[in-house]
């Protein structure tokens, strides 16, 4: 478990300017400096994580579903090259935007090596995840590009792919368990808001499903381990015309890879600001982080139960200042990214539902990298 945690943080330590790497080792006493940029480090971060540093032993990798229609390997040479991407929105001169999204050698000790390759996207990069083969990538730009990246040995980057997305407000990317599909999260205010969905042919591309999930002011998805046909997602609340009141959504997948929503529920009482949900490997449980400092509910984290036919609350943990993301490593535990305390606060759930049990205090980049759908 340390192990994984160690990796875990690996994403979330990289808070130095651009070109700049902090040191992987945690600091749990270590406190951001109150002059430091927290807004300086990476936009967010991809790993090709090795299953065997993960904490994932070969019984459990081997009993992963493993759907392959490109015939890609889904778990390649556990001794193969990893690399981390990273998004960097600055520029190498103060107060110029960035656009480019560069590569980092890991080392088998969870250190990052200098840079190796470098690409220019044209916009600020919002995500970038990894499909399950670690051979490519998707990036989301601020405005709308979404680019496919491949990885080339021993440490190039090339572009294979890019496309204008419609729409605003783009918000996160959500990849298929199989590689086949992306779901672009968009948060705006109209009916061109909602998730987007894109195919990644075999043969390399993006070539975009015609019609997406209208809802406004989504936060964020996460599909459901082991039926990546549903997926949970947390958005559409307006206190706008039309009103609507839920702010948790049960989606089905349509057959063009789609979604549709299949229920809607008001679980909180109040507005909710998050950039990533999650849930535990076995589907049972989702942690929804609040970080909003406008709503009467900020500062949360709601646990719910997964098991019945709507999502029911189990707890709700409090005093988690700008709570953003959570994620959750297959082994269980779980990880919330809070922001501008420059924490992360981890869950272990033995049983009894997930519990705070440690924070690991680091500045923070916008994005850590998962151990899901992203990331092998």
């Amino acid at each position: 478990m340390i192990r994984a945690l160690l990796l875990a943080a690996l994403a979330l330590a990289l808070a130095a300017c651009d070109g700049e790497l902090a040191s992987a080792d945690p600091a749990p006493d270590a406190q951001p400096s109150p002059d430091a940029d927290l807004d300086a480090g990476p936009a967010d971060l991809a790993v090709d994580a090795r299953p065997s540093d993960l904490g994932v032993d070969a019984a459990a990798d081997a009993a992963l579903p493993e759907p392959d229609p490109c015939g890609l390997a889904l778990h390649p040479d556990p001794d193969r090259p990893r690399v981390a991407l990273v998004a960097h929105p600055f520029g190498e001169e103060a107060n110029n935007r960035g656009y480019t999204v560069a590569t980092y050698p890991l080392g088998a000790d969870g250190r990052l090596g200098d840079e190796s390759a470098r690409i220019d996207l044209g916009q600020r990069v919002v995500r970038v995840r990894f499909l399950p083969s670690g051979r490519f990538a998707v990036a989301l730009g601020e405005d709308g590009a979404l680019a496919l990246l491949e990885i080339t040995p021993p440490g190039g980057l090339a572009l294979v792919d890019q496309i204008a997305m419609p729409g605003a407000g783009f918000q996160d990317l959500v990849v298929d368990p199989d590689g086949a599909f992306v779901h672009v999260i968009t948060r705006d205010v109209d009916e061109d808001a909602g998730v987007y969905t894109v195919a990644i042919p075999c043969g390399g591309g993006l070539e975009p499903v015609p019609e997406h999930l209208s809802l406004r002011l989504v936060n964020g998805m996460t599909l459901f381990p082991g039926d990546p046909d549903r997926a949970l997602l947390v958005g559409g609340q307006a206190v706008f015309e039309p009103v609507d009141a839920d702010d948790t959504r049960l989606l089905t997948r349509r057959p063009d890879g789609g979604w549709a929503q299949a229920a809607a529920f008001d679980l909180w009482g109040d507005a909710v600001d998050l950039t990533g949900l999650a849930i535990h490997p076995d589907g049972h449980t989702a942690l929804v982080p609040n970080g909003s400092s406008f709503s009467d509910e900020g500062a949360q984290v709601m646990a719910l139960d997964l098991t019945g036919p709507e999502p029911v609350e189990t707890a709700r943990f409090m005093d988690m200042q700008d709570a953003r993301q959570a994620r959750y490593h297959r082994d269980g535990t779980a990880f919330v990214t809070r922001l501008e305390p420059g924490r992360i606060t981890v869950f272990l759930d033995e049983g009894e539902g997930p519990e705070p049990v440690t924070e690991l205090r680091y500045g923070l980049p916008d994005g850590g990298a998962d151990d899901g759908a992203g990331v092998v």
